[in-house]
C-alpha cells in the first residue's frame, strides 16, 4: 500500500519527509531531479519521456522503449508498470528486467469511474513502486496518476489538477480534467470489494488499435520529414513511398470497420478527407526524390494530414462523451 501523508503536514513537507525515507540508491535519483513548486519532482531522462515522481512510489511518464528505459525504471525502484496507452506493452523487455506490466488503457475523453477503480485497485494491491505511462506522458498518464492518488487519499483534487499542469496536459482534454476534479477517495472496504483482473495486454477494440497504428505511422512520417525525407535507420529503415502507402491503407481499412460506419457523418467525412490526403501524399512520395520541391511538397501534405487529425481529435476524441 502507498505511503499516506501526515494529516497535519503540508504537501511539500510530506514529500521531503518521504524522500528522506528512501533507500540510498533511490535517494541519488531523487537528488538529481528538479523539484517543482508543487513538490512533484521531474526525472531528467533521455529514455523516459516527461517522467514525474509524484510520490516515492508513484511515477507518471511516457512510453519506455528499449533496454535502457527499462533498466532505468529498475534503477528507480519500479516493480510494476501500468500502461494506460492503447498500444500493446513491451512485456518481453519488461520481464527481462524483472518488471511486471499491467495494461489498463483509457482514452483522451476521460477516465470512467469503473476504470478509475481498477487503476486504484492495481496500485493498492500490487507491488510498487509504480510507473504509470501513456505514449508521451503528457495527458493520459498524469490524469490516471492523479485519479489514483486521489482515490487512495494521497492527493486532493487541487493537487491532482496541479499535476496535470506540471505535466503539460492540454486544457483541450476536458474529460481528463473533469475526471481529476470529480475523483473521490475510496475506503479500504470499497477497494477490497473491487473485482478486476490485471492483464499484461488488454483486448483493445479495432477502432482504438487502428488509431494507435495510424498515430505511429504519422510519427514515422514526421521523423522522415525532419530528416528531409531521406531514408533513416532508427528504429527501422524508412522511405517516403512505402510509409505513405502504409498510412493510406490504414485509413482505408479504418473506413471499412463496422464500428466506424456507424459513427456520426462529420466523423466519417473527416476520415474520408484524411484518406484522400494520404492518397495525394502517396502520389507525391512516388515521384523521384530529386524532383523539384519533393521534400517541401511532402511536408505541406503531411501538415494537412496532421491538421486533419487534430481537428478530428478535438471534435471526437478529446472531449468527454455527452450522455
Amino acid at each position: 500500500m502507498l505511503d499516506r501523508p501526515f494529516p497535519s503536514a503540508s504537501w511539500l513537507w510530506t514529500m521531503l519527509i518521504s524522500v528522506l525515507c528512501l533507500p540510498p540508491a533511490m535517494m541519488l535519483c531523487v537528488n538529481a531531479q528538479e523539484l517543482t513548486p508543487s513538490g512533484f519532482k521531474r526525472i531528467e531522462s533521455a529514455v523516459l519521456p516527461n517522467a514525474i515522481r509524484v510520490t516515492p512510489k508513484l511515477i507518471s511518464g511516457g512510453l519506455p522503449e528499449g533496454d535502457e528505459a527499462f533498466q532505468q525504471l529498475r534503477e528507480l525502484g519500479v516493480r510494476t508498470i501500468i500502461s494506460v496507452d492503447g498500444a500493446a506493452p513491451d512485456i518481453a523487455t519488461a520481464r527481462k528486467y524483472g518488471l511486471r506490466y499491467v495494461h489498463l488503457p483509457h482514452g483522451y475523453d476521460g477516465i470512467q469511474p469503473e476504470h478509475a477503480e481498477h487503476l486504484a485497485k492495481a496500485v493498492h494491491d500490487l507491488d510498487g513502486p509504480f510507473y504509470i505511462h501513456c505514449h508521451h506522458g503528457k495527458h493520459r498518464s498524469p490524469a490516471a496518476t492523479a485519479v489514483v492518488a486521489i482515490k487512495l487519499g494521497i492527493l486532493n483534487q487541487d493537487q491532482g489538477i496541479e499535476l496535470l499542469r506540471v505535466a503539460g496536459t492540454s486544457s483541450k482534454y476536458e474529460g481528463l480534467f473533469r475526471s481529476v476534479r470529480t475523483a473521490t477517495s475510496a475506503t479500504e472496504e470499497e477497494l477490497a470489494n473491487i473485482q478486476c483482473e490485471f492483464s499484461e495486454i488488454a483486448e483493445v477494440p479495432p477502432l482504438t488499435s487502428t488509431m494507435v497504428e495510424l498515430d505511429e505511422s504519422l510519427q514515422r512520417l514526421q521523423r522522415l520529414d525532419r530528416n528531409d525525407w531521406k531514408v533513416i535507420s532508427n528504429p527501422s529503415p524508412l522511405a517516403a513511398s512505402p510509409e505513405s502507402l502504409l498510412i493510406r491503407e490504414r485509413y482505408t481499412e479504418l473506413l471499412r470497420l463496422e464500428q466506424v460506419r456507424s459513427m456520426p457523418l462529420p466523423f466519417l467525412e473527416l476520415l474520408e478527407e484524411a484518406e484522400q490526403l494520404c492518397k495525394e501524399l502517396e502520389s507525391l512520395a512516388d515521384l523521384e526524390p530529386t524532383s523539384d520541391g519533393y521534400a517541401l511538397n511532402l511536408r505541406k501534405k503531411l501538415e494537412q494530414i496532421a491538421d486533419n487529425c487534430a481537428k478530428c481529435h478535438q471534435q471526437f476524441r478529446d472531449r468527454p462523451t455527452v450522455k
